[in-house]
C-alpha cells in the first residue's frame, strides 16, 4: 500500500539577509534592515518568488543623520543633567 501525501501553500522562511520577514497566511512582509524598503510577497505555485527582494544594497548605504542625532541627544541629556544639578 503506498500513501501519497500532496501538501499545499508555501513553508515559512527562515531567514533572508539583512532583513526580517512577518508572514501572513500565503503572504510574507519583508522589511530590509538598512533602507527600511517594504515587499509583499505572495506564495506562487508553493514556494515564495524571492528573486526579486534586494535589501543588500542597503549595507554600503550612509546615512549621516543617524551620526549627528545620537550627538544631539547626548548634548540634550548633559544639558538636562546640568541643569538639575545646578
Amino acid at each position: 500500500m503506498k500513501v501519497v501525501l500532496t501538501v499545499y501553500g508555501c513553508a515559512d522562511v527562515t531567514s533572508l539577509s539583512n532583513a526580517w520577514v512577518r508572514r501572513h497566511g500565503d503572504q510574507i512582509v519583508v522589511t530590509c534592515n538598512y533602507t527600511g524598503e517594504v515587499y509583499y510577497v505572495t506564495c506562487d505555485d508553493n514556494h515564495w518568488p524571492l528573486e526579486l527582494i534586494n535589501c543588500t544594497r542597503g549595507q554600503k548605504c550612509y546615512q549621516p543623520w543617524r551620526f549627528l542625532y545620537i550627538h544631539v541627544m547626548i548634548y540634550v541629556c548633559l544639558a538636562v543633567c546640568m541643569y538639575v544639578l545646578l
